[in-house]
């Protein structure tokens, strides 16, 4: 009997030590090395204390009238003119590609319907749309074109080719004026400020969202303002460039732009510019996990990584690990604690 007792005892003692150790496991600290210290680089301001002012009514007007247009682009109908085609009338044409004589299947098309300053033109060649503009129902224009040196078919890169467009039908677009009678007869509403604020209804959970991400942008570039980056570690330059590069050649290419170009349409700045951003607002935060003292455990990093890694587009924890290494992704999630950090501490104006 006392042997059992002990025996039982003894169990208890190693379950007891067995559940300690691997809490305490769990619990410990995960170092992370960025192999330098923020803090070299980077002067910290205010950063407890930002205050921003997002303009609210502006966002909500700017999505309504966007609604607005929606409805009327839906319920614009087209009538057949016998004028030449100008910008927002529906134009019907066939278009034909050759090459020495033979027709290029990839360039040509009938029966095409194009929407002129609003649709993009099926075939991205420069030049080919502008020739639709004064066109008549009936007329026909050819055009030489040298194809550019990169063009996907190598068979035709860099070659002179002709293009002949016929446009079969030129119809202008009867846009509606929102009116009561229109409110009325297309929504069953009384008058348009009753549309109106129909429509602010169905927008306001879009307006919550961009408000908050004009929150957020407002309280990150003030970030940047009110601390000082002296230089850029070449490790993190060299990083930011390439995950950027791989990210923005995408969407340039997509849009037929250099990365430049991308840049400059949609930040207003080149693309090394725009990485140097990207360095300096990462250098602020690591700055500010340094002087908040924050840290990852092995509980808290298991317990949050497919969260993390579904916000950055993975569908698990593992892949992006697999990806960038856990390192990176340890980084990754305390850069992420500081940007909520700083924009938990913040207050906005909302105007």
């Amino acid at each position: 009997m006392r042997k059992n007792i002990l025996k039982k005892a003894l169990a208890s003692t190693l379950i007891a030590t067995t559940i300690l150790t691997t809490f305490t496991a769990c619990n410990t600290k995960i170092d992370v090395d960025l192999g330098y210290k923020a803090s070299d680089y980077v002067t910290l301001g205010d950063y407890k204390n930002i205050n921003v002012e997002v303009d609210r009514t502006s966002i909500e007007n700017e999505l309504v009238e966007e609604a607005i247009l929606e409805d009327q682009e839906e319920n614009t109908t087209y009538s057949e003119v016998s004028r030449g085609a100008i910008a927002t009338d529906q134009v019907m044409y066939n278009v034909t590609c050759a090459y020495s004589g033979v027709t290029i299947s990839e360039l040509s098309a009938s029966g095409e319907t194009i929407i002129l300053g609003v649709d993009d033109f099926p075939i991205d060649i420069d030049g080919l749309e502008d020739m639709l503009y004064g066109m008549t129902a009936g007329e026909t224009k050819v055009q030489i074109v040298t194809l550019p040196e990169d063009y996907s078919n190598t068979e035709y890169a860099g070659a002179k080719v002709v293009f002949e467009i016929t446009v079969e039908e030129v119809d202008q677009a009867n846009v509606p004026m929102i009116t009561d009678a229109y409110v009325s007869q297309y929504y069953g509403y009384s008058t348009v400020e009753e549309y109106r604020e129909s429509i602010k209804t169905e927008v306001a959970s879009d307006v919550d969202e961009k408000v908050q991400s004009a929150y957020e942008e407002a309280v990150l570039t003030e970030l940047t303002n009110i601390c000082e980056v002296s230089d850029i570690p070449q490790s993190l330059y060299d990083e930011k460039y390439d995950q950027l590069n791989t990210s923005i050649n995408f969407y340039a290419t997509l849009m037929s732009k250099s990365n430049d170009e991308y840049c400059e349409y949609y930040f207003n700045m080149t693309f090394d510019e725009y990485v140097r951003k990207s360095c300096e607002q990462r250098l602020i935060l690591e700055a500010i996990i340094e002087a908040e003292d924050m840290t990852l455990t092995e509980y808290q990093y298991k317990g949050e990584l497919d969260t993390f890694a579904e916000d950055n587009g993975f569908s698990t924890g593992s892949l992006m690990v697999e990806k960038y290494g856990k390192d990176k992704v340890c980084i990754g999630m305390l850069v992420a604690r500081a940007q909520q950090f700083v924009l938990d501490s913040a207050t906005a104006n909302y105007i």
